[in-house]
């Protein structure tokens, strides 16, 4: 299935065709590092990568040299190369402000279609409107919605959905297993620098 209604999709190939987009989740690289070191995943998905390359990063950190054959895979509809999903399986789906560009009647399909691939889900999404319009002249974030209300969702079809620590409060992060990733030193680290990330990312 597509991720994106087609009349979403032709916006977004526009956009992309045009300039640099949707690369931003690779700068989560050191915060969504530990989730991939806990879950010591063989196969990794990012659903709905855009023009990121979060999901290489991830796994030449995990397997630098290569010896333990872990894969990285991406699905963006509106990429060509990346169009189509590349498997049906995986161990981790990474999904990185996704959500919020899809227009909430279509939510629960694609999270079905994500629990479909893998049990294990890591959705990191934004909380407020974004700053990229649409050629239609829309927000790009059509679905704004709170942290609780995103976990409520995803654990409808899950069946356990997690808010962990996050340093940006007008973003939140949901796992769909117990992690235990964040915590500790960590914690608190992440907690001390959400003011300056939040005046850094405005």
């Amino acid at each position: 299935m597509a991720l994106l209604r087609e009349d979403l999709i032709k916006q977004y190939q526009k956009i992309h065709s045009e300039k640099r987009y949707g690369y931003t989740s690779q700068n989560l690289f050191l915060l969504l590092l530990p989730f991939a070191k806990e879950l010591a995943p063989q196969t990794i998905l990012d659903y709905g990568c855009g023009q990121s390359k979060l999901v290489d990063m991830l796994r030449e950190e995990l397997d630098p040299l290569g010896a333990h054959g872990i894969k990285a895979f991406k699905y963006e509809p509106a990429i060509e190369e990346h169009a189509f999903l590349p498997v049906d399986s995986a161990d981790l789906v990474l999904n990185t402000d996704v959500l919020e560009h899809i227009p909430a009647e279509d939510l629960a399909q694609v999270l079905k279609n994500i629990f479909t691939i893998s049990r294990n889900a890591l959705f990191v999404i934004s909380n407020k409107p974004a700053r990229e319009i649409l050629p239609d002249g829309s927000n790009a974030h059509c679905s704004v919605y709170p942290p609780e209300w995103w976990r409520e969702l995803i654990e409808k079809q899950f069946g356990f959905a997690k808010l962990v620590p996050w340093p940006v409060r007008s973003t939140c992060c949901i796992v769909t297993w117990d992690s235990k990733a964040v915590g500790g030193i960590l914690d608190l680290s992440i907690k001390y620098l959400a003011g300056w990330c939040e005046k850094a990312l405005k």
